[in-house]
């Protein structure tokens, strides 16, 4: 199976190292990436979310991966827009049998799912959340906010609306009361759990294929928070 990793050069702390464990454990691995990661409006809502001490750690981090060549051991191809006839003519070249968006900070629009689906090649994602009910973005806050026992990670297939293609799997993970939205999102991306569930998901996808389960209809797609609610979650978990 021929695979096609699509995802950002832009995020350096959690993407890194799920990206580089697949490349090595699943041959015909390639990587694509985009930008549209880095936004002042994402960075000032993580700079309310996460503590004094998560952002040192963050800043630490950075800091360290300045003077590295790459954040991927692998090499990559660079493309601004992920809907792009290059792209599409890419996989039609490297004849992908499955494109797996990681991370990937754009949206697949309707017309490239439509001209990848003719080329017969597989598109899915691996979404930082439970669905149906966590679609969109920051997962791990409205899991909090909600005082939900568990997060997770949905594989699931890319549809023309947002999150809300067939589900193939789901690995659910414990929430506990100390749990940080930054510790969460280190268990989603970095924990040796999380990382062989996507490697297992991708490796046994013909057989969880097989099982998948179609989207509930309707459900809410979650945006950026509102403040009110930032400032009621720092106030609760000082």
């Amino acid at each position: 199976m021929k695979i096609c990793l699509v995802t950002t050069y832009q995020e350096n702390i959690f993407v890194p190292k799920g990206i580089n464990f697949i490349a090595k454990k699943i041959n015909n691995t390639d990587i694509v990436c985009v930008p549209g990661f880095s936004s002042i409006k994402r960075s000032i809502y993580f700079l309310f979310l996460l503590r004094l001490s998560e952002l040192v750690n963050i800043l630490q981090i950075k800091l360290k991966k300045i003077f590295s060549k790459s954040i991927f051991e692998k090499e990559f191809t660079k493309f601004d827009d992920i809907n792009s006839q290059e792209f599409i003519d890419l996989i039609e070249k490297k004849r992908y049998d499955l494109i797996i968006s990681y991370s990937c900070p754009q949206i697949f629009k309707s017309e490239t799912i439509n001209k990848i689906n003719e080329l017969n090649v597989e598109l899915v994602n691996f979404h930082p959340g439970i669905l149906p009910k966590y679609r969109g973005l920051f997962t791990n806050f409205y899991a909090k906010k909600n005082g939900e026992k568990e997060i997770g990670i949905t594989f699931h297939k890319i549809s023309k609306q947002i999150d809300s293609g067939p589900i193939l799997s789901v690995l659910k993970i414990s929430v506990e009361d100390d749990d940080t939205i930054y510790n969460l999102y280190r268990k989603i991306y970095l924990s040796e759990n999380s990382l062989n569930f996507v490697v297992n998901s991708i490796q046994n996808f013909h057989q969880v294929k097989k099982n998948s389960q179609p989207m509930e209809k309707n459900s809410e797609y979650n945006s950026y928070p509102k403040f009110i609610d930032i400032l009621k979650y720092r106030i609760k978990n000082k």
